[in-house]
C-alpha cells in the first residue's frame, strides 16, 4: 500500500475556555485495488518534529511498513518554502 503523509491542516478547537489553533494530519494510503483508505489521524499543538515522529511510530505499530513520507506542495506555494519531512527515517 503506497501512502502520503502531507501538511497539517490546522483548526480551531476550544482548551480549558479558551479557542487554540491546533495541527490535525491524516495518513492516507492507497491500497492494490487502487482505493484510498484513511491510515491514521493526529491532532497536536503543531506540526514540529516530535509530532511528525510520534505519528510515524505508531502508523509503524500499527504494521505500515516501507512508506516513506512526502510533504505536498500546493499549487501556489513555492516548493523551495515547503516543509518536507522526507529526512525522518522511512514508515
Amino acid at each position: 500500500m503506497g501512502a502520503f503523509l502531507g501538511r497539517a491542516t490546522y483548526v480551531k478547537t476550544r482548551e480549558a475556555g479558551r479557542i487554540v489553533s491546533v495541527a490535525v494530519v491524516v495518513a492516507i494510503g492507497v491500497n492494490t485495488e487502487g482505493q484510498r483508505e484513511v491510515l491514521g489521524l493526529k491532532v497536536g499543538a503543531s506540526e514540529a518534529d516530535p509530532f511528525w515522529t510520534e505519528f510515524r511510530k505508531n502508523l509503524n505499530r500499527r504494521g505500515l511498513r516501507g512508506v516513506k513520507p512526502v510533504a505536498k506542495v500546493m499549487e501556489d506555494e513555492d516548493p523551495e518554502k515547503a516543509p518536507s519531512h522526507n529526512d525522518s527515517p522511512a514508515l
